[in-house]
Formats: C-alpha cells, structure tokens, sequence
C-alpha cells in the first residue's frame, strides 16, 4: 500500500510538471510567433520575409541573452540591398514597426537606409493612407509619423552633401 501512495504522489507530480512544460512551451511559441512569425507573414516576398526573420529572431533572443542583434540588422540590411526598391522599402517599414530602435540601432538604420531615405519617406507617407496604417497602435502610428519626419532631415542633409 505504501508503494502506491509513493506511485500516487509521484505521479501527480509528473503530471502536474508535464503541465507546465506543456504551457511553457505554448506560451513561449505564441511569443515567438507574435514576435518572429506573425511580422514576417506579412512580407511580400520570400526574400524579405527571410531577411526580417533573421532580424527579428536576433531581436527577440536579444531581449533574454542581452546580446547584440544589431550585427544582424546590418548583414541583413547589407542583403537587401540588391533586391528590388519595392522590396527593401517594406523591410525598412518591417524593422520600424517591429524593432525598438535605440539610439544606436537607430543610426544603424539610417545607414542601411542610406540612398533609399527620400523613397523611404515617400512610402511611409502612402502607408498612411493604407487600412492597415489604422489598425496599428496610437503608438505604432506616432512612430511612423516621427520617422517621416526624420526621414526629412536625413534627405535634407544627404542634399546638402553632409553625410557620405
């Protein structure tokens, strides 16, 4: 009889671990496709979607080791670069959206954007016009706004020949 209460006990506990394995688990996939997946799903094409996956990942892995994501950002930034104008203007728009850009991964970004500053803003412009620019947060959309803005400032300086 003992044996049993011993069996019982231990049982419950492994069911009652394999419980919290299960919802850890669907907890840490349903971050990972709000974060990673659900983004990347909205890309046009497979190259794009691929190139803000890679920057999204080292994003979210960023956020538990503290390591650097911005190294991605740049190699992918540096991948995009051949595709179509089209193509990289929604990865830009992808990483404003989906990366917190400090102030380093902010210059980052501006230089990854570099030559497609002017046609950056003018897309950031027509996606305000666009339904899903309405679904996005209070928050979401000031950013958007702000960038415009910034994009202003970073064509006025590339006019003036002031950065390389």
């Amino acid at each position: 009889m003992e044996l049993y209460k011993l069996n019982n006990k231990w049982s419950k506990l492994l069911i009652w671990s394999l419980c919290v394995i299960v919802i850890f688990l669907l907890l840490s996939f349903a971050i990972f496709a709000n974060k990673i997946l659900l983004p990347s799903l909205s890309a046009k094409t497979p190259e794009v979607r691929a190139n803000i996956q890679k920057v999204l990942t080292a994003k979210f892995l960023s956020e538990f080791s503290g390591g650097y994501w911005e190294n991605v950002l740049v190699d992918r930034g540096k991948a995009i670069k051949r595709l179509p104008l089209e193509d990289r203007l929604y990865f830009y728009r992808l990483v404003l959206l989906n990366c917190y850009l400090d102030t380093s991964s902010a210059l980052m970004f501006i230089e990854i954007i570099g030559n497609d500053a002017l046609q950056f803003k003018i897309h950031l412009i027509k996606f305000q016009e666009d339904p899903t620019f309405m679904k996005l947060s209070q928050r979401e959309q000031e950013l958007v706004i702000s960038w415009i803005r910034e994009m202003d400032i970073i064509v006025e300086q590339k006019r003036a020949n002031l950065t390389p």
